[in-house]
């Protein structure tokens, strides 16, 4: 299907974000029943040999989405469709925020890549927790992970809080999360890998957690 549809994408003509737009509407269309029958059938994958358990979670192949493909949860049961072990939402943060102006994506066609500085353009924790309870994969399971990040305008003393917020209110929908520390495109947000931040944030979401049932 990528081969199929490379051509359109990548042509360099058009707008690479609004390209990224046009393919999650056909990737949500995709999921909806009954184009999710077909789609399963075509593209899904599952050998015995790949599938694993790690951390109680049973992924059927290793090879996963990382966060910043569908930050809004929009396409979850089309790209489950595709064949991939896991699946991984966001980035998002406790507030909504538009991001770094356009354009922040930019075509290295020679290389049949991308630069994506988007910077955590997301509708904010609130809207994702509305969002994932109606989100359905058909039948068709996998690892739903959850890739949180700082929301621009917050100081990183108060870091540990602003992450606190987004874990909290996503905690019970998805299968495991992404700490987020280490994108560029929000100022100073690299400064959180330093050990006395990260340990702060580390130990506020394993406080919270140890105080959630079972």
């Amino acid at each position: 299907m990528y081969k199929f549809i490379r051509p359109l994408i990548f042509n360099a003509s058009s707008d690479p974000e609004t390209m990224h737009r046009v393919v999650m509407k056909l990737l949500s269309l995709a999921g909806r029943w009954p184009f999710c029958v077909l789609e399963r059938a075509v593209f899904d994958f599952q050998d015995r040999h790949l599938s694993q358990k790690v951390f109680g979670l049973e992924f059927k192949n290793p090879v996963g989405l990382a966060g910043g493909f569908d930050k809004q949860a929009q396409a979850v049961a089309g790209l489950a469709n595709l064949g991939f072990g896991f699946l991984e939402i966001g980035t998002v943060t406790a507030q909504g925020q538009m991001g770094n102006p356009r354009p922040r994506i930019f075509r290295l066609l020679k290389d049949e890549a991308l630069i994506n500085r988007m910077g955590f353009n997301n509708h904010g924790a609130d809207e994702l927790a509305k969002k994932l309870p109606e989100v359905s994969l058909s039948g068709n399971k996998v690892p739903l992970g959850i890739n949180i990040g700082k929301t621009k305008m917050t100081e990183l003393q108060d870091a540990a809080k602003d992450y606190l917020y987004s874990f909290s209110k996503l905690y019970s929908l998805g299968d495991y999360f992404v700490v987020n520390v280490s994108s560029p495109n929000t100022p100073g947000l690299r400064q959180l890998i330093n050990r006395n931040y990260l340990a702060e944030i580390l130990a506020a979401l394993s406080d919270y957690r140890s105080r959630q049932p079972n």
